[in-house]
C-alpha cells in the first residue's frame, strides 16, 4: 500500500490518479474508519 487516505481525502486521491500524481502501487480510501490498521473488532473497541 503506497498511500492511505481518509474518507474526506477521497476527492483528492482521485485527483491525484487523474493526474497520475499518485504514487506506485495501490491507494486505499478508509471507510467507516478512524484510522488504518485495525484488524479486529478488539482493536476496533479499544479506539
Amino acid at each position: 500500500m503506497s498511500e492511505v487516505f481518509s474518507w474526506g481525502d477521497i476527492l483528492g486521491a482521485h485527483m491525484q490518479m487523474m493526474r497520475n500524481q499518485h504514487k506506485p502501487r495501490n491507494i486505499c480510501v478508509l471507510v467507516q474508519a478512524a484510522k488504518p490498521c485495525r484488524k479486529s473488532i478488539e482493536d476496533y473497541l479499544e479506539g
